[in-house]
């Protein structure tokens, strides 16, 4: 396989396996009381490991085990969350990428912002647009 193949089939695996969002978490209370950080990640979690493999061979990051619950198998997660790492992978994904396209257009324009103290209103707007493109349910 070449090595356009190959992200052409992780591309194909994160569209239809994978997240490509952000997550919003809480800094240490101690440092900084009630802020937010807004973490790019991009998941893919799979029983079969080789496209998992493939991913970090390929973009880096982690990967993990998700251990066999009740009828469940196990699983393993690759992960990307370091902001170099993610802007790579969608830079080389996006020719290939067409369901989660749009997400990843609005990660590469929140890692494009010049990073202040605090996010804007601009940058959370991303933040929102992105939760309700991943959102699952009922319309």
């Amino acid at each position: 396989m070449t090595a356009k193949e190959k992200i052409a089939y992780i591309a194909g695996i994160i569209d239809g396996e994978g997240y490509v969002g952000m997550i919003k978490t809480v800094t240490s209370p101690r440092i900084y009381p009630n802020m937010y950080v807004l973490v790019p990640r991009i998941t893919v979690k799979m029983c079969e490991r080789e496209a998992t493999d493939l991913g970090h061979k390929l973009f880096g990051g982690s990967i993990y085990q998700v251990k066999a619950f009740g009828n469940n198998r196990r699983a393993w997660t690759w992960q990307l969350t370091n902001k170099k790492a993610v802007a790579n992978c969608i830079k080389h994904l996006m020719p290939y990428l067409r369901i989660k396209k749009h997400q990843a257009d609005c990660i590469s324009l929140f890692l494009k912002r010049k990073r202040g103290t605090s996010y804007t209103e601009t940058e959370w707007n991303i933040y929102g647009t992105i939760r309700e493109l991943n959102r699952t349910g009922r319309d």
